[in-house]
């Protein structure tokens, strides 16, 4: 399965998504259900134990989520269990581990919560779900945070999320689009960005059209560097000796948005730009976001590791392990490596000052070279121990802050934010 984020646009609106407990009825479907498809692309972890998947060309299952590249629909088989796929040939998959196992508490609480959200029509508040579950707030934090990284109110804002946009794309209006999320009003939607579309929301129901993109192209000591901002903020940076791909990227970061080459007197690209350019030729220092707005869009989870990237200064180096146990998930260091790697505007949100436990610099989207030049600008001590790590990541991650709701804005962010990544 691939790493990176699959909208849920592409599949069936939210309501004809099959519900966890159907879910395994529908896996004898051979000839291909679009619905256990839509599931898999999506990484949907309510459903990682409904079914199976056997992929032909590996004889290997696995289970909806399982962090491996994703197959071509064709060669994909579907099983009710890890019984069936084995009797079928398969052997289970060393990453996911589809084989069957018992739940332990915090698992079947938060299965038991996402049922309680499936059998109501609005989602509910993170106060009101726990009174559902009968169980305390804290706990159902503290589950919610080890099984799936994020916070309720997190999880149910950006289900509120998904609904709002489904709802958009089924053709309902505005209105009809607000109450059928939950969100209690139109005044919810606007403000705070809380419907995370990163546009106005009739410019999303239209699929993006009419939004304008502005680009401009600099030389910098890496090649080429690309710099895109919509009227929310900074929206993409990248570096590649190629105008045209660089070109190519943006249009399929914003396939349905007007591009425009921006003159040399717009102010954001401008700022951004001189703040990038001192940082990679004279101070490493100056990669920093400087208060600008930045318009990124992406999952609860993703969105933590940004904030705390936005907070890690030049200089201090974490790991990917390291971050994730400072954010309270510690087995989640590859979740954290992918979202360094669906990371749009590199430099701003310094990605590249964080490596691999194991030593090394693994993949940085620019290449290993530039990842190297940037960290030795910066003057950071490599590879870092365990403690110097641990050390940075938790000052980076800081303290997960109060929210008030499924509706209120993430905590500490100075950027327009989405539910789903650009691609």
């Amino acid at each position: 399965m691939s790493d990176h984020q699959i909208q849920p646009s592409a599949g069936p609106v939210a309501a004809d998504i099959p519900q966890p407990a159907t879910a395994m009825a529908l896996a004898g479907n051979q000839a291909g259900d679009d619905r256990l498809w839509h599931i898999i692309v999506t990484r949907d972890r309510r459903f990682a134990d409904a079914f199976r998947l056997g992929v032909l060309t590996t004889g290997i299952y696995c289970r909806p989520g399982c962090p491996a590249r994703t197959p071509l629909r064709q060669n994909v088989r579907f099983f009710a269990d890890a019984h069936a796929a084995e009797a079928a040939g398969f052997r289970a998959c060393k990453r996911c581990a589809p084989q069957p196992q018992a739940l332990g508490p915090e698992q079947r609480l938060v299965l038991a919560a996402m049922g309680a959200i499936d059998r109501r029509c609005e989602v509910p508040g993170a106060t009101e779900l726990a009174s559902l579950l009968g169980v305390e707030t804290r706990r159902l934090a503290r589950a919610f945070g080890r099984v799936l990284g994020v916070a309720p109110a997190d999880m149910l804002r950006g289900l509120k999320r998904n609904r709002f946009r489904a709802a958009l794309k089924a053709g309902e209006s505005v209105t009809e689009a607000v109450y059928t999320a939950g969100f209690g009003g139109p005044a919810r939607v606007y403000d705070g960005g809380a419907a995370g579309l990163g546009m106005a929301p009739g410019r999303f129901a239209a699929g993006g059209g009419g939004e304008t993109v502005s680009w401009r192209l600099f030389d910098c000591p890496h090649g080429r560097l690309l710099i895109a901002a919509t009227d929310r903020g900074i929206a993409m940076i990248a570096i590649d000796p190629d105008d045209a791909a660089l070109l190519r990227g943006l249009g399929a970061d914003f396939p349905a948005a007007r591009l425009v080459e921006a003159d040399a007197g717009h102010g954001l690209i401008g700022a951004a730009a001189e703040a990038v350019l001192a940082g990679l030729s004279q101070d490493g220092a100056r990669l920093d976001d400087h208060g600008l707005p930045l318009d990124l869009r992406a999952g609860a989870f993703t969105l933590r590791v940004w904030e705390a990237l936005r907070r890690l200064p030049a200089g201090q180096v974490t790991t990917y392990g390291a971050l994730a146990r400072a954010l309270g998930n510690p087995g989640a260091a590859r979740a954290v490596g992918r979202a360094c790697a669906t990371n749009k505007v590199a430099l701003l949100v310094p990605c590249h000052r964080v490596v691999p436990e194991q030593g090394g610099f693994a993949g940085y989207r620019w290449g290993e070279r530039v990842k190297r030049a940037l960290l030795a600008t910066e003057g950071a001590t490599l590879p870092p121990d365990r403690a110097t790590a641990d050390r940075a990541a938790t000052t980076a991650a800081g303290e997960p802050a109060a929210s008030d709701g499924p509706d209120a804005p993430a905590s500490g962010l100075r950027m327009a934010t989405a539910a789903g990544g650009h691609r």
